[in-house]
């Protein structure tokens, strides 16, 4: 299945992007043209990648996958990592990065901002 994009937001404008499919150097291209575009006109927001539905990444995709990664927190202060695999957080380690501190805590408290109630109200769109 071909690398599909959804992105969601909160009613705090906080981002969710939703990677689905198979991660190929050819989609590694214009995913980081999306995301640097996204995070460009949403600069003040927390933009979280979520990885669960990330079916395969190619041996020359998990390279560009931690470049991109590498990028966004770069330029955009606010990256989220949600979801990320045992064996992509040792190839973002490969190359010098550690994700770790990228990563969502699943395990939110009530009082935290938002809520699973609230998550499960966002708009869905597709990049």
């Amino acid at each position: 299945m071909a690398l599909q994009v959804r992105l969601t937001t909160n009613s705090l404008g906080n981002l969710f992007v939703l990677l689905e499919g198979e991660l190929e150097i050819e989609s590694c291209i214009v995913l980081k043209k999306q995301l640097l575009a996204l995070a460009k006109k949403n600069p003040c927001s927390v933009m979280t990648l979520d990885f669960q539905q990330l079916e395969f990444v190619g041996a020359s995709g998990i390279g560009h996958l931690v470049e991109i990664v590498q990028n966004l927190t770069a330029t955009h202060s606010q990256i989220k990592l949600s979801n990320l695999r045992a064996e992509f957080i040792r190839v973002f380690k490969l190359y010098n990065f550690d994700p770790c501190t990228l990563l969502v805590d699943d395990f939110k408290l009530e009082s935290d901002q938002e809520t699973t109630a609230s998550r499960s109200n966002r708009k869905s769109s597709e990049i």
